[in-house]
């Protein structure tokens, strides 16, 4: 959980904060933290290019101690190009919200699995939009298309 919730889509590990929660719960369990516990977690929920992505910039970051065995477990046979973008950005501190879309997008299997994650991220069901405004959903809609295609530029 921890993993994914430094990963989300806004925050894409561009902040330290983002990823503070995780480094405490590696060093409050220390040597407990049941590895193969993670790593099959992961696995089990889809989750282990993040969890991976995630943990290595962790210990990139931090030097927690992750175990190399349990990086390699779950490192992907093959990054795309977009994590090895995210990652490299991330190492180097130009990480910026968003990028992380590139690992979201690797965790989904087909174009359709990748286009309704897309949309569904980028422009939400009503209701998710009436969680997060008391306005009115079209104005939302908008004022999310422009802060897209804003990010999209690199304009914040």
């Amino acid at each position: 959980y921890l993993c994914e919730h430094a990963l989300r889509p806004a925050h894409a590990m561009s902040k330290p904060i983002q990823v503070t929660d995780l480094a405490w719960a590696i060093a409050a369990t220390g040597r407990d933290l049941d590895w193969n516990r993670v790593m099959d977690g992961a696995r089990r929920f889809r989750l282990d290019r993040m969890v991976y992505a995630a943990l290595f910039v962790l210990r990139d970051w931090t030097g927690a101690p992750i175990p190399e065995a349990t990086l390699a477990s779950l490192r992907p046979t093959r990054l795309t190009g977009g994590e090895r973008l995210f990652l490299r950005g991330v190492l180097k501190g130009c990480a910026r919200p968003g990028m992380s879309y590139f690992v979201h997008l690797a965790l989904r299997r087909s174009v359709r699995e990748k286009v309704r994650f897309l949309a569904g991220t980028l422009f939400p069901s009503l209701p998710i939009v009436a969680h997060h405004t008391s306005g009115g959903a079209w104005a939302w809609y908008l004022r999310r298309g422009i802060e897209v295609i804003r990010h999209g530029l690199g304009r914040n």
